[in-house]
């Protein structure tokens, strides 16, 4: 029954966050920078700025989740490896503070270690009974901590049949992570928009829509430039 607990935890955990947008609502009064932290060892501590763009006080809850790929899909777990300091912050209208974020775990990184910092503007009571409606937002962001010897990302691709349907499968055999959107095969669409990061050392799978041809020229933006490559039968 426990394991089974567990089982269930770690799925509601994982569609939370595959449901937080990178981004926040069009009527955000909570602002975050960077939206992407990355920090190289030895240092152990990098830091984000929430800022308050209403006439409000607003609080700021911070929290961070290990990130791995499990059959290439986003698998996110709670972590005490890695803590924000302070976790809740309440800030004043048009004023900014900073959060740290805290590896706390001795054991050296290797190549890439990836986590992802959730920041949720936490509803005020008073607020909320006043108008009637419980508006929130929500920022789902990238933290890597990065070995200065990692190696750069190294992608491979296949169109292979997994549980009945066809998939491209990313493959990164690189430490560092890569960000692909805009991804396209033989110029048919799989995401007009964000499709995903493959992890460093993991691999990323995405469902074909109908119609997708079985092989062809694969295309990509990533944080790095136009991915061009190349899917073989």
């Amino acid at each position: 029954m426990r394991r089974a607990h567990r089982h269930l935890k770690a799925f509601r955990l994982a569609c939370f966050l595959s449901l937080a947008a990178a981004g926040a609502s069009e009527a955000a009064s909570l602002a975050v920078s960077p939206i992407r932290v990355e920090v190289l060892q030895p240092a152990n501590s990098g830091a984000v700025t929430l800022r308050n763009e209403s006439p409000r006080p607003v609080v700021g809850q911070v929290r961070v989740f290990e990130w791995t790929l499990r059959e290439g899909k986003d698998h996110f777990a709670p972590t005490d490896h890695v803590v924000a300091s302070p976790p809740i912050v309440q800030i004043a209208p048009g004023s900014e503070t900073l959060v740290r974020l805290l590896r706390i775990q001795g054991e050296p990184i290797r190549g890439e270690k990836s986590y992802r910092l959730v920041v949720d503007e936490v509803p005020v009571a008073d607020r909320v009974r006043n108008i009637g409606v419980n508006l929130a937002v929500r920022y789902a962001l990238p933290l890597f901590f990065v070995h200065p010897d990692a190696s750069a990302s190294k992608l491979a691709w296949s169109i292979e049949t997994r549980s009945g349907r066809r998939v491209l499968v990313g493959v990164n055999s690189g430490d560092r992570s890569v960000r692909i959107s805009d991804l396209s095969i033989g110029g048919v669409k799989i995401s007009p928009g964000l499709a995903g990061y493959i992890l460093g050392r993991s691999e990323r799978v995405f469902d074909l829509p109908r119609g997708a041809p079985g092989a062809g020229a694969i295309s990509a933006e990533t944080e790095k430039g136009r991915l061009n490559a190349q899917v073989s039968r």
